[in-house]
């Protein structure tokens, strides 16, 4: 049977989970030789800290078989300090079979853990830790007193890991932080005892799991899975009350709890899915339930509350989607420059995870070091050159950079050359063929930049912007009525396109319609006062990055036929 764990929240865009490697050898040598965990400790820079305190700790011995025959174990050995060199190095050596954890501290910083350092079948392991600066009249403690962890950079010896998620997410306040919760990705669960034998009910089982529950209304099973089909098919309301049954029925049960948690959230019930969540975390420290309360408390206006969360998410599982959810959660809370640390501590350990590059261009545009994001861009560009996620944001700042401005332009292009039907990638390039040669050492081909803006709107007659852009650049060449039929169509595509109504009333003007001009004009200004402020330039690009997470709701598990909610009652 297959495992079943809870089922992720629909639009979740990450479809791979990293792997951690630690490489190490193999214990080909003798028991008494003893295992050794080596490292370094740095900051995020990449500079070496030398005097960090270093504890190892003793997690899970090993029980071993002495030469008289009897059990034996290291309980006896808990834990060794030692300090980081002038290189920022430390090494603990002779260590028996076990599992141990490694913590490092130095005043000034945050500190870090990593967790379940597995010594029982290798004999040598290299954890290389970062340690974050502590924000400004912060201290290193959290509510509770304790030490805040750090996200660990775990390097392995000659292997790394790689992630290449395809989504990204974030917000900027409580009213559109819906975006970033519904652009994060949401780990599948860890392993959990009751649901492991269980697998996920097919859309054609509705009808049979409807009279099981009709037939046994007491039963976990039946009221859990029907529970879990509304859940498929995005039917949250329904999934409540089946699962709340089954959880009056078994509420030890995580998957149908976590399941139901869930379905709060979904539906708004934030104080039912905090009180659900809580006693879960108590049972298992889990990142999934961290970052699932976190959406509770942005969902209920908590922000910081919801920074910490994600942050514990880290602790638990420094992955790369969950440093990219604190980062995404400190820009949230107009904290660019802790953000931008998070993310760079991210790249630095997942250098292939290009939502991470992406996050930390956008902390840094945040700051105004505008080449510094457009080099950050370009790294997540290279490492992902068919993903349009990259080019949109090279797109949007290029023009404010003193240099790459040639760059940019090489990696638009290439866009087009490998995605050669995308509306979005003539777009991008052809608005930086026009807008954004200001660092650019080529002159304007307003032709190319022609060309590519009509590939846009041929291919996607239904791209608002494209045609908005077309009219532009028509109106710029004194074309005005041909300018106008596009901001026509762009407005019966996007009414709400301000900019839009405002150049559609100058070109009226400048062919003499001027009662159309007045017109538009008057749907301008109400629009205006409609509209919620505009957002600075800085906003509006930490809100494209909620916009690109958007992402298809989750597929059905192969060989289960997609449900269709308007079957289900």
């Amino acid at each position: 049977m297959r495992r079943k764990d809870p089922i992720p929240p629909a639009g979740a865009f990450y479809s791979l989970l990293l792997a951690i490697v630690l490489a190490a050898s193999v214990w080909a040598a003798t028991p008494s030789e003893g295992g050794m965990i080596s490292g370094s400790v740095r900051d995020p820079s990449g500079k070496p800290l030398a005097n960090v305190k270093v504890v190892l700790a003793l997690q899970r011995p090993v029980a071993a078989t002495a030469s008289d025959g009897q059990s034996s174990s290291i309980e006896d050995r808990r834990s060794e300090t030692a300090a980081t060199t002038a290189d920022g190095s430390y090494t603990f050596k002779s260590l028996e079979r076990a599992t141990y954890s490694i913590s490092a501290a130095l005043p000034g910083f945050e500190s870090a853990t990593q967790s379940n350092i597995d010594l029982s079948v290798v004999q040598s392991v290299e954890v290389n830790l970062t340690l974050v600066p502590s924000p400004a009249g912060a201290g290193t403690q959290d509510r509770n007193g304790q030490a805040r962890q750090a996200p660990p950079k775990l390097q392995a010896a000659g292997i790394r890991g790689g992630i290449d998620p395809g989504g990204y997410s974030s917000s900027l306040d409580a009213t559109t932080s819906h975006g970033l919760l519904e652009g994060l990705a949401k780990l599948s669960p860890s392993a959990s005892k009751t649901p492991e034998d269980r697998t996920l009910p097919s859309c054609e089982a509705e009808e049979g799991l409807k009279k099981a529950v009709q037939a046994q209304p007491e039963s976990f099973e039946a009221n859990h899975q029907l529970g879990e089909l509304y859940i498929r098919v995005g039917e949250w309301d329904n999934s409540i009350p089946y699962l709340e049954k089954a959880h009056r029925l078994n509420d030890m049960d995580y998957a149908n709890s976590y399941d139901l948690a869930m379905a709060y959230v979904k539906t708004q019930n934030v104080a039912p899915a905090r009180e659900l969540i809580r006693p879960l975390l108590r049972r298992q420290d889990k990142a999934e339930l961290h970052k699932l309360l976190a959406e509770v408390e942005v969902k209920s206006g908590n922000l910081a509350e919801a920074t910490d969360q994600y942050r514990l998410a880290v602790d638990a599982d420094p992955s790369a989607e969950n440093i990219f959810d604190w980062g995404g959660s400190l820009l949230l809370r107009h904290a660019p420059a802790q953000a931008a640390e998070a993310f760079r501590s991210g790249a630095d350990r997942y250098p292939q995870s290009a939502p991470l590059w992406i996050g930390l261009g956008v902390a840094l545009y945040s700051q105004g070091h505008y080449d510094d994001a457009v080099g950050a861009f370009l790294k997540a560009a290279d490492i992902s050159p068919t993903d349009p996620k990259p080019y949109l944001f090279l797109a949007e700042v290029g023009s404010l950079a003193e240099r790459n401005g040639d760059e940019i332009l090489e990696r638009l292009r290439r866009f087009v050359e490998l995605d050669p039907g995308s509306a979005e990638a003539h777009y991008y390039y052809g608005l930086s063929l026009w807008k954004g040669k200001k660092t650019s050492t080529s002159t304007v081909d307003l032709s190319e930049v022609k060309s590519q803006l009509e590939s846009a709107v041929a291919i996607d007659p239904a791209f608002a912007s494209a045609h908005l852009q077309l009219g532009a650049f028509y109106a710029q060449a004194r074309k005005h009525r041909e300018a106008i039929p596009e901001y026509e169509t762009a407005l019966k595509l996007d009414p709400t396109l301000t900019e839009a109504r405002y150049r559609l009333a100058q070109s009226y003007v400048q062919v003499g319609e001027q009662n159309l001009a007045k017109l538009q004009l008057q749907a301008y200004e109400q629009l205006r006062h409609e509209q919620p402020k505009e957002s600075t330039n800085t906003e509006a690009l930490i809100g494209q990055l909620v916009h690109s997470s958007r992402q298809p709701a989750r597929p059905a598990p192969s060989g289960d036929q997609p449900c269709q909610a308007k079957d289900l009652p």
